[in-house]
């Protein structure tokens, strides 16, 4: 045997083994911004609509194509019969496509509903703020002790509003997006 012999088919071996393990390549997203720039990302969180509904729309389409042409049927693992249609199929695991839109609207839902305590207590701050001016714009009334106990009320009721409104500011503005920046989440899962 020649002394080049081996190595050559030790790597012949090697890369005719291997490329079974390999990897599908990485799916790359193309889009065109309103500048006429072309560009591409290999994550589909990244890409804006309306591209991101392409993308989503296609993948879904060739992930349910997949799913029913290749399939072959379900077999009991002690016999090579097919399952009776009676036993319930195994739960399919989600989709990469459907992860990312779960993880999408999980995102988009928690910022709605910092939203939504935000303005709840930018109201609730607005009419306890409106109750106290309308407390104490009598000099003499409010010299009563049941006047008094009326502007205490509203004062409470005015900081509990102010710490609502600055605990849902924080979450919009520093948390979410802290958190976000953390996992990678693109930042139009925020708007």
């Amino acid at each position: 045997m020649r002394w080049w012999l081996a190595p050559v088919l030790t790597l012949v071996w090697c890369a005719a083994h291997a490329a079974p393990a390999r990897a599908q390549p990485a799916l790359v997203f193309y889009w065109v911004d309103g500048r006429g720039d072309l560009h591409a990302t290999d994550r589909l969180g990244d890409v804006p609509e309306p591209y991101y509904g392409m993308y989503v729309a296609k993948l879904a389409a060739s992930e349910e194509a997949r799913a029913k042409g290749g399939a072959p049927p379900a077999v009991h693992p002690e016999s090579t019969a097919p399952l009776d249609a009676s036993v319930p199929a195994p739960p399919s695991q989600p989709s990469i496509v459907e992860q990312t839109i779960a993880q999408r609207e999980g995102w988009k839902k928690t910022v709605r509903e910092w939203r939504q305590e935000l303005e709840r207590a930018t109201t609730a701050l607005r009419d306890a703020t409106t109750a106290l001016e309308q407390a104490e714009l009598n000099p003499i009334l409010r010299e009563t002790s049941a006047q008094q106990q009326v502007i205490e009320r509203a004062r409470s009721e005015q900081q509990a509003a102010l710490v609502g409104v600055e605990k849902a500011r924080r979450m919009l503005l520093e948390d979410i997006p802290k958190r976000a920046r953390a996992e990678h989440v693109p930042p139009k899962w925020l708007e």
